[in-house]
């Protein structure tokens, strides 16, 4: 609630939690009726007061002078209201945000609104109920919705100047827009470059293109059914391409039956709003009008829109190895074979992607050839106990933007460590490595599409699952290793080359690099934190070449989940292809985090550092439902032993 704007005592959320029958969980639609209702009460409450103080703001500007406040506060001379006012901070005027003076008023004044201000609040209410009358009930709870979401957020994001535009990638994406830097762009040059962003202007973002699809909607239930949905695409110029849309839909709910309840209303309707969302998302707020782009470009950019709408958010199991095989299936994941790794150190060839290992096969010692792929029958014939089988996550840094690993570096950390797993264990070990596993650039049809928008929704499932291992490559291939390669034309990486549409061998030159470190890249530090939520992290390793000194912590690499707050500190500083990913990683953090540690009973750590024991410290009273803790192989001064006692 507090991420949302809100601001409720702990007395408060006892409170909601028993009008809500004082459950442990709270389920997803629950939570959302409830946080509407309470972000609508809540922003009343606020506009009563804006509406009270903007009486005084002379010049229309939003914000008041030291003498308007004073005038705006006589007779409310409380000791703390004028305490907690000095705090609000001024801009380049001196004056003083109204939004941020209401949340003091409101804060620490039992604050009654004068008659002309309940007049102006009656006079809302009768407003919104003439355009109930006209946009039907569904439209005004709809609009309600979305703008309550989009003010909680851009109060969330804003100083009293207004949006930083710095900022406006990370607010867009915790509405469910994942712009790149480029759209970002984009978008701050369409509104001319402001440093930073109002309130008013904020708000036209969202509310464009659903007021164009809501004139769609025939019966005003705020969802749009297959023919509404193809008429809005004949205003684009999409006519020609209402067959394949409706295969779409129709693939979409075949494949995803158990979807149409969650992301549908009625009888296969979407919802507006998710609609709006994604295509703002795909960077058509213009559909219908002569900025579209090309006719093609739409039509399959909707399509692909329609089948993820069509998904639900599927919700699995940390624990059980079917839900594991499930997600792998749902999101269409392939894992690889560790023997097809060894295949391709031995004969000195990079690791293809998704897309080329569709079809590879390779051969083995007195046996038939097998596929470089593991299919997901045999990933669901392991599920049910039926096959022994390792399963390896990697996490690892990319080195080009083409190919995360030009120089075989990686590829030959991870098949030395896969090897012995196979000899020691007498088992197959198969292997998730994204490159190999997941559709990448370029998807060029919406089953690839769809495919990769669900792993990544679902991510943390390869990295948190208690059947899975996660091993981690943190250094970066070692320069001579770089240099060599960079001087040797002759020594060629297959990458997918845009302009060409199809794979191309190029030298290690023409590649772009990246050379940020492992741990200063936001997907890596969230494969960290998701990898150590198991209840042994021992299942989490770090396998690359690592310091041997015994006189340090160098040797000991265990790991510990950072608290919430400290993880979206990090946040801040860290590296993202998509700055918009930001905050969605944030979010997924905390929820898997309290997900598995409220859940753990039994926690078996082991090679941890004297950094990593001050981390449990502070992780410890957080597992409310633990039962057990062994440690073993670690390194705790006696800085760390007193707040591991309190903590324990």
């Amino acid at each position: 609630m507090r991420v949302l704007g809100m601001n409720p005592t702990e007395e408060e959320v006892r409170k909601h939690l028993a009008d809500l029958g004082g459950p442990q969980y709270i389920e997803e639609r629950t939570f959302h009726h409830f946080i509407k209702d309470e972000l609508i009460k809540h922003f009343e409450k606020v506009q009563v007061v804006v509406d009270y103080l903007k009486q005084y703001d002379k010049d229309g500007k939003g914000a008041l002078s030291r003498e308007e406040l004073q005038e705006a506060m006589r007779g409310r001379e409380c000791q703390e209201l004028q305490a907690s006012v000095a705090k609000v901070p001024s801009n380049s005027q001196g004056h003083l945000d109204i939004v941020e003076l209401a949340k003091c008023f409101l804060e620490l004044s039992d604050f009654q609104a004068d008659k002309t201000s309940a007049e102006k609040c009656q006079r809302g209410k009768d407003t919104q109920a003439a355009e109930e009358s006209v946009s039907g009930p569904a439209y005004s709870a709809l609009l309600n919705q979305i703008l309550a979401s989009t003010d909680a957020v851009f109060k969330y994001f804003s100083k009293p100047s207004g949006l930083p535009a710095a900022r406006l990638g990370h607010a867009l994406g915790v509405l469910g827009m994942n712009l790149t830097e480029d759209q970002v762009e984009k978008r701050l040059k369409d509104l001319g470059r402001p440093e930073y962003i109002g309130h008013k202007m904020f708000h036209n973002l969202i509310e464009e293109l659903l007021d164009y699809l809501k004139q769609f909607d025939k019966d005003g239930k705020g969802a749009l059914s297959k023919e509404e949905l193809q008429e809005v695409m004949r205003g684009s110029e999409l006519s020609n391409d209402k067959v394949q849309v409706g295969q779409s839909w129709e693939d979409a709910t075949e494949q995803h039956p158990s979807c149409k309840p969650k992301r549908s209303h009625g009888e296969g309707h979407l919802d507006i709003a998710k609609l709006s969302k994604y295509f703002l998302d795909l960077g058509d707020s213009q559909v219908g009008t002569e900025e579209t782009p090309t006719r093609r470009d739409v039509a399959s950019r909707v399509r692909e829109a329609i089948v993820r709408i069509a998904e639900a958010e599927a919700q699995y199991d940390l624990k059980d190895a079917k839900a594991f095989a499930q997600f792998l299936h749902d999101a269409d994941v392939r894992l690889v074979r560790a023997r097809y790794l060894t295949e391709l150190v031995l004969s000195g060839r990079p690791l293809p992607r998704r897309q080329e290992l569709e079809s590879q096969t390779f051969d083995l010692p007195d046996s038939e050839a097998e596929t470089a792929l593991v299919s997901h029958q045999e990933v669901q014939t392991w599920a049910e106990g039926n096959r022994d089988a390792i399963i390896c996550s990697i996490s690892h840094a990319w080195e080009t933007r083409e190919h995360p690993d030009p120089c075989r570096y990686q590829l030959e950390q991870i098949a030395q460590r896969v090897a012995l797993y196979e000899a020691a264990f007498k088992a197959d070990v198969w292997v998730f490595y994204d490159y190999a596993s997941l559709f990448q650039f370029e998807r060029l049809c919406p089953k690839q599409q769809s495919s990769f928008g669900a792993a990544m929704q679902n991510m943390h499932v390869m990295y948190a699952h208690e059947h899975t291992l996660t091993l981690r490559i943190e250094s970066l291939t070692p320069d001579d290793v770089w240099n060599r390669m960079m001087d040797n034309e002759t020594e060629l990486v297959p990458v997918y080359d845009k302009d060409e549409k199809c794979v191309v061998a190029k030298p290690l030159k023409d590649l772009v690099a990246n050379k940020a470190a492992y741990l200063s890249r936001g997907w890596c530090m969230a494969e960290v934190e998701w990898s150590s939520l198991r209840t042994v992290n021992l299942q989490h390793q770090r396998i690359d070449n690592v310091d041997d000194r015994s006189d340090d912590d160098s040797r000991l690499n265990g790991r510990i989940p950072t608290t919430p707050a400290y993880f979206r500190s990090k946040m801040e500083k860290a590296v993202f292809t998509h700055r918009s990913d930001a905050e969605s990683v944030i979010r997924l953090q905390e929820k898997i985090f309290f997900e598995k540690v409220t859940a753990c009973e039994h926690l078996e750590l082991e090679g941890l550092p004297a950094d990593q024991m001050l981390a449990l410290a502070h992780a410890l009273p957080l597992y409310k439902n633990l039962k057990s803790l062994r440690l073993r192989t670690f390194r705790c001064s006696e800085e760390e032993v007193e707040p591991l006692a309190k903590a324990h």
